[in-house]
Parts: C-alpha cells; sequence; structure tokens
C-alpha cells in the first residue's frame, strides 16, 4: 500500500525505526539539552511529512 507520493509504510516504519534511534542517541548525549533539540527535531519531521 503507497501514499499520495508513492512511500510504502514498510519505508514509514524503517524511517521511523531510524529516528527513534537518533533521538535515544541525541538524549543519552545531550542530556538536559535534549527537550529543546527533540521539539526542533518534531517540527522538523512534521514539515517533511506535511
Amino acid at each position: 500500500m503507497k501514499d499520495e507520493r508513492g512511500v510504502t509504510a514498510v519505508e514509514y516504519s524503517l524511517v521511523i525505526g531510524f529516528v527513534s534511534l537518533v533521538v535515544i542517541a541525541a538524549a543519552v548525549s545531550l542530556g538536559g539539552g535534549f527537550v529543546t533539540w527533540a521539539n526542533d527535531l518534531v517540527d522538523l519531521i512534521g514539515d517533511l511529512l506535511s
């Protein structure tokens, strides 16, 4: 099944898995600054998907 851009559900799940790993790595390395960084990342992903 593909969406209007031809992206499959498998590709979405791979991207989500990759982003999760990046977020976990950032949380470990950045500590307190992580919340601001995560908000920026969520905004960026939202822009890419919209």
